[in-house]
Order: C-alpha cells, then sequence, then structure tokens
C-alpha cells in the first residue's frame, strides 16, 4: 500500500484550551491518544509506511509514537523547527528525502473512515500527478471549498464564500514525489493549497469522491463529534453487514445507442447519464434498511479502446451527482475494465481473462473482503443473466429487474446458475421485496 504522510507540526490554536499543553495528535479521544485512532485505522487498511511531520511540541509525538510497530508500521520522522514552521506545504518539502515516488498526504488532526485501497487504486489509474479526496458537504460539516467537474478539481479555495461550492477537501491528497521537488527553494511557510490552487490551473488535479464524511478534531466541536462516533463503533455489533450489490447499466442508469456498433452500451459521456426511474428512491429505502450499497459493474470498453478510465470516472461522477439530487448514494463502486478478447486492432493491457468480470463473483468478494459483508444476508440485483450467475456463485439472493415475460425469461436463463432467487419488474416491486425479506 502507498505510503501516508502525516502533517502534525502544527501548533493548534484552536484547540489549545482543551489541549493542556500537548499537542492535537496526542490529545485524547475516546480515552486514547488521537494518534493511536489514525494509525489503528490505517494499519487496518494494510498501510505499513508512515512519515510523520512534526515540529510544535513534536519531541512529545516522537517519544509516544517511537517506531509505530506497536501499530505494525514503521514510522520515519520530517523534523520541523519549532520556532520557523514552514507551512504545510513547506513541510511536504522539508520530508521529501523520506518520500517514496508515490505517496498519500493527511492532516494531523484528520480522521477520515473510508476505504484507502480503493482511493490508491484511482490515483494509479489516472494520469494526474496528484489527486484530492472530496466530500459532497454542501455546508454540511464546514464551508464547502471545493468544485467538481469531469474527475477533476476545477475550483479550490479555503476560503471560498458560503455557498459557491459544493464539495469540501476531504483531507487526503495523493502526489508524486517529482510534483513536490518542483517547489525546491519556494518561499516559506508554503501552504499546501498554493500547491493544490497551482494544480488547478494546470487541470492537473483529479478528484476523488469520498462516500462518508470526515472528522478532525482542530475545533472543540469536532473533537466531540469524532468522539461520540468512536464510541458508537466501540460499541457497535460487530457482525458483517449485508449489501444490496446492484449492476451500473441497464439497472440504476439507461443503456445508450452505439450508432458505431449498432448495438445499446454503456454511457461514454456525462452528458448521456439518464437514471432510470425509481433507482435513487429504492437506494434511499434499502439504506434506512441497514443494507451497504455496492455498485458492480462490467466496463469492457476499456479494454476495447472504446471508453478511457478518465471518461468512465466522468460517467459515475456525473451518475453519483444525479443520485444525490434525489438524496441517495452508493458505499462502493467496483468495475472491471477486462475483456477476453478485447477489440480486433486495438492492444491493451486489460485484455485478459480475470476473475472480476461478471459472472465471475470477483467484484463482490473483493467488496465483501474490504467492506465487511455478509453474503448470505446480501442481494446482487441487475438485468442481466451475468448479474445474476455472479449474485448466484457469490452466495447471494438475487433479483432479475426486467419486463420480460416470464416465458421470454425462461429462453434466455437455461443454466441452473442463471436462475434469481426473485423477479421484480421494476424498484417499486423491488422495494416490496427487499422490506417483505427476513428482518436483518
Amino acid at each position: 500500500m502507498m505510503q501516508v504522510v502525516i502533517l502534525a507540526g502544527g501548533v493548534g490554536t484552536r484547540i489549545q484550551a482543551m489541549a493542556g499543553g500537548l499537542p492535537k495528535a496526542l490529545i485524547p479521544v475516546a480515552r486514547r491518544p488521537f494518534i493511536e485512532h489514525q494509525f489503528t485505522l490505517l494499519a487496518k487498511n494494510q498501510i505499513r509506511d508512515v512519515v510523520l511531520c512534526v515540529g510544535h511540541l513534536g519531541h512529545l509525538i516522537e517519544k509516544h509514537v517511537g517506531d509505530g510497530s506497536r501499530w505494525g508500521l514503521r514510522v520515519q520522522y520530517a523534523r520541523e523547527n519549532p520556532s520557523a514552521l514552514l507551512g504545510t506545504g513547506g513541510a511536504l518539502v522539508n520530508a521529501l528525502p523520506l518520500l517514496q515516488d508515490k505517496f498519500m498526504v493527511m492532516y494531523g488532526d484528520s480522521y477520515l473512515p473510508i476505504d484507502y485501497a480503493a482511493f490508491v487504486r484511482a490515483f494509479e489509474q489516472g494520469h494526474c500527478p496528484a489527486m484530492m479526496s472530496v466530500y459532497r458537504n454542501a455546508e454540511q460539516w464546514d464551508h464547502s471549498n471545493t468544485r467538481v467537474a469531469e474527475g477533476h478539481v476545477v475550483f479550490y479555495d479555503k476560503k471560498a464564500t458560503a455557498g459557491t461550492a459544493k464539495f469540501i477537501d476531504y483531507g487526503l491528497t495523493a502526489f508524486r514525489r517529482d510534483l513536490i521537488q518542483r517547489y525546491i527553494g519556494y518561499p516559506v511557510p508554503l501552504d499546501m493549497a498554493i500547491i493544490l490552487q497551482d494544480l488547478v490551473k494546470a487541470h492537473a488535479l483529479a478528484a476523488w469522491e469520498a462516500p462518508t464524511r470526515f472528522y478532525e478534531i482542530g475545533k472543540p466541536e469536532g473533537l466531540r463529534e469524532l468522539e461520540t462516533f468512536l464510541n458508537r463503533m466501540d460499541h457497535a455489533d460487530t457482525t458483517r453487514h449485508p449489501a444490496i450489490f446492484l449492476d451500473r447499466d441497464g439497472t440504476i442508469n439507461e443503456m445508450v445507442y452505439d450508432e458505431t456498433h449498432g448495438l445499446l452500451d454503456s454511457p461514454r459521456r456525462p452528458e448521456q447519464v439518464v437514471l432510470i426511474p425509481g433507482a435513487a428512491e429504492f437506494m434511499c429505502h434499502v439504506r434506512r434498511l441497514g443494507y451497504r450499497i455496492v455498485v458492480v459493474t462490467n466496463q469492457p470498453g476499456i479494454a476495447k479502446g472504446t471508453l478511457t478510465l478518465a471518461e468512465l470516472e466522468a460517467v459515475n461522477q456525473r451518475l453519483a451527482e444525479l443520485l444525490a439530487t434525489e438524496g441517495a448514494q452508493w458505499d462502493a463502486l467496483y468495475f472491471c475494465p477486462h475483456h477476453p478478447q478485447g477489440w480486433p486492432g486495438f492492444s491493451s493491457p486489460y485484455v485478459r481473462n480475470c476473475d472480476c468480470r461478471k459472472p465471475k463473483p470477483g467484484l463482490l468478494l473483493r467488496a465483501t473482503h474490504e467492506h465487511d459483508l455478509d453474503l448470505t444476508k446480501s442481494w446482487m440485483i441487475g438485468d442481466g443473466s451475468n448479474d445474476i450467475e455472479a449474485g448466484n456463485a457469490a452466495k447471494c439472493q438475487t433479483m432479475l429487474i426486467t419486463k420480460l415475460k416470464i416465458e421470454q425469461i425462461e429462453r434466455f436463463y437455461t443454466l441452473e446458475s442463471a436462475v434469481p432467487t426473485v423477479i421484480a419488474t421494476n424498484f417499486t416491486e423491488a422495494t416490496s421485496i427487499i422490506l417483505s425479506a427476513q428482518p436483518l
């Protein structure tokens, strides 16, 4: 897993009254120093290499953390002069000798309960030198300060006027090391916001939307919110979660007619994305019942050369935006970019047999592992036999959504492995089926 840099050198003026002479990293939260919660979360996400940028009271942090082996981490330190702090961007420049070719950066007062592997995969598959995690904040937890379009950050200003942006910087950013090298010799203190704004101007900052809210202890109310969250997690039922696995094209959004090849296919541009009636309302209903929502989709156009990863990200972003207008969102989205044959005359590393292309259950199994899901209490819902086969192979209950008559369905679903548990003609029926299913 990619290296993580934690910016823990700040003074923490807003929280000093509650700090009791401690650096923010060591402030007690839910009976433990805050940094221990960060480390536990990182270790759970298979992160091993951490660089701590320390300055103000940094010696106390080093004394408590040591080499990080207590958490299964390898912690190194980039030290600043406490009387001449370098700023968040300057701290990264100062840490260059310790940085890998690619790394993630987070703040020393942030708790970010997301899937770090998914974030890293998105960065690795993209073409930008940096990627910012964003959250569709809409002025909920702080002032929104970021605008996103077609998978890129197009506006970022920490002092943005309320109401001018929908997203907020979530607090996790991935960089290439050579990008930070450009700022060697830049006047300090250097705020990381300057680096990010330079990237925005160059259209070189990708955006990755986090599905869950963030927590930060930079202010007293934020500390209290995190403590409530952590205490609730400690007392939560530790059993695995039920999930609704949803196919994307033809299930959540309409298919698009491809005139070139004369067939229905996935949308390739954001403006082609149209929600299927009832999809968003269904997602809202099942979320209230306690289901996680995971989208699993085959995208063979990437292997065939008819779709790029950037185009796929833009389409997914637009789909998320349309769902959000109706109060719906997914917890995770997984896609398979592979195809066993590809397209004549086009060469791609994604042309191969894989275990993630439906009807194989690989996407469902990976989501189960990464999100602690209970397949026996979960559903796979889609409009095609490959969806049903994948769900059956994963030992889920399966639901086919189709307007075909039963005699028409029987012609297509001749394999026992493709027989669904139930059939629905629309999402209204699907909701009723889930509601009448055995209680969770």
